[in-house]
């Protein structure tokens, strides 16, 4: 468990394969399924991935967004957060859309 808190406090959440924190912590789980210190690890994860995409989305990032938000789809495929953050995306896409369009 102490490598899986090493490598969050690192920001190694997914990478490098086989040495970041969520690999650590699937290992966890895989020996002790019921693992809640396992568990919270992988949401605070998919919680550090929601809130860089958010500041990629205040920052107008898209590309970025749509990144981060697939990392934590992978990792917690219905987390309401990622969705959330998801349709603020969609929004601020269609948003700058009809301007670009009403400015033509």
């Amino acid at each position: 468990m102490s490598r899986a808190e090493q490598a969050l406090r690192k920001g190694h959440l997914t990478q490098p394969a086989g040495a970041s924190a969520y690999d650590y912590y699937l290992r966890v789980l895989q020996l002790q399924p019921d693992n809640s210190k396992a568990e919270t690890g992988i949401q605070t994860i998919v919680v550090t991935y929601v809130e860089r995409a958010r500041d990629a989305l205040r920052r107008r990032d898209f590309g970025a967004v749509n990144t981060l938000l697939k990392r934590a789809e992978m990792l917690a495929p219905a987390n309401p957060l990622v969705a959330e953050v998801r349709t603020q995306l969609v929004r601020e896409r269609g948003e700058r859309s009809s301007i670009y369009h009403k400015g033509r």
